[in-house]
C-alpha cells in the first residue's frame, strides 16, 4: 500500500503487472499503426493511379491543345482571305455586290460553324477511345468493317461513339468519387492517428505516474 500527499491510498502495481502493461500498450500500438499503414498504403495506390489517369489526361489535353493552335491558324488564315474577299467586292459596282455577297459570306459561316462542330466532336471521339482497351477498339473496328450495308455500317459507328462516349462521362463520375473518397479516408485517418497518438501519450504518462508513486 501507498499513502500519497492527498490522502490517497493506491496499491502499486507488480514489476511483472507493469511489463505486461507495457507490452500490451506496445501491442495494441504497433496493431493500430499496422493497420494504418496498410490503409495507407492501399489509398496511395489509389493516388497513384489517379495521379496516371490524370498525367494521360494531361497528355490529351496538350494533345487538344495543339490542334486548337492548328485550328486557330486555319481561322486566321480564312479571316484573312474573307478579308481579301471584300476588299475585292468593294471595288466591284455596287449592285453585283449585292447581288451574291451576302450568301456567300452566310455560306462561309456555316461552313466554318460544321467545321468547329466535327472539330470537337473528334476531340471528344479521341476522349472516349482513350478510355477503351485497345483490343476491345480493334474488335469493335473489324466488326464494324465487317458490315457489308453502308448505311449499317454508319450506324454502328454512330451506336459505337456513342457508347464510348457514355463511358468516358461514367469513367469521369468515378473518377471523381475514388477522389472524394480518397479525400474523406485521408482526412478521418488523420484524425485517427492523432487519437492514437493521444492515446499513446496518455498511457505513457500514466505509466510514468506509475513509476513516480513507487518510487
Amino acid at each position: 500500500m501507498v499513502t500519497l500527499r492527498s490522502g490517497t491510498i493506491t496499491t502499486p502495481y507488480s514489476k511483472e503487472q507493469e511489463e505486461r502493461a507495457a507490452a500490451l500498450l506496445r501491442e495494441k500500438k504497433e496493431k493500430m499503426e499496422k493497420r494504418e499503414l496498410i490503409k495507407q498504403a492501399k489509398m496511395l495506390a489509389v493516388l497513384e493511379e489517379q495521379e496516371a489517369k490524370k498525367r494521360q489526361t494531361e497528355e490529351e489535353m496538350e494533345r487538344w491543345k495543339e490542334h486548337e493552335e492548328k485550328m486557330t491558324a486555319v481561322q486566321a488564315e480564312e479571316e484573312e482571305e474573307e478579308k481579301e474577299e471584300v476588299e475585292e467586292e468593294e471595288k466591284r459596282p455596287l449592285e453585283r455586290r449585292r447581288g451574291g455577297g451576302s450568301t456567300s459570306k452566310d455560306a462561309k459561316i456555316a461552313k466554318r460553324a460544321q467545321e468547329w462542330a466535327a472539330h470537337l466532336e473528334l476531340g471528344e471521339d479521341r476522349e472516349a477511345e482513350m478510355t477503351v482497351p485497345e483490343e476491345e477498339r480493334e474488335a469493335a473496328r473489324r466488326q464494324i468493317e465487317a458490315e457489308r450495308d453502308p448505311v449499317k455500317r454508319r450506324a454502328k459507328e454512330e451506336e459505337q461513339r456513342m457508347a464510348w462516349r457514355y463511358r468516358l462521362s461514367q469513367e469521369k463520375v468515378k473518377r471523381l468519387e475514388v477522389a472524394e473518397r480518397v479525400d474523406k479516408d485521408l482526412r478521418a485517418t488523420e484524425v485517427r492517428m492523432g487519437k492514437i497518438r493521444a492515446e499513446t501519450e496518455l498511457a505513457t504518462k500514466l505509466y510514468t505516474l506509475i513509476q513516480s508513486v513507487e518510487a
